[in-house]
C-alpha cells in the first residue's frame, strides 16, 4: 500500500493491462477522489506488482484495481 499524503479519504481506480509475462505494460486512472499526488503514488505502486498467469489466456489481460484510502 503506498503512502498516504493528504489526510484526505479516497478512492482511486485504475485499469491496469498485463502482458502473458505477467508485466504491467499501462496502468490508467479511470476515477478518482483523491488528490493528483496521491493518485501518482497508487499508481507508482502498481507499477511495482508482476502478476501470475492462471488461466490459459496467451495474450495481454485487462483488469481494474482500485485503492480505497480512509483517514481517521
Amino acid at each position: 500500500m503506498p503512502a498516504v499524503v493528504d489526510e484526505a479519504s479516497g478512492a482511486v481506480r485504475f485499469r491496469i493491462v498485463v502482458d502473458k509475462n505477467g508485466r504491467i505494460e499501462s496502468v490508467v486512472p479511470v476515477s478518482s477522489s483523491v488528490s493528483k499526488r496521491q493518485e501518482e503514488l497508487c499508481r507508482e505502486a502498481l507499477l511495482k506488482v508482476a502478476f501470475e498467469r492462471t488461466g490459459t489466456s496467451l495474450g495481454r489481460t485487462t483488469g481494474y484495481y482500485t485503492f480505497t484510502i480512509t483517514v481517521r
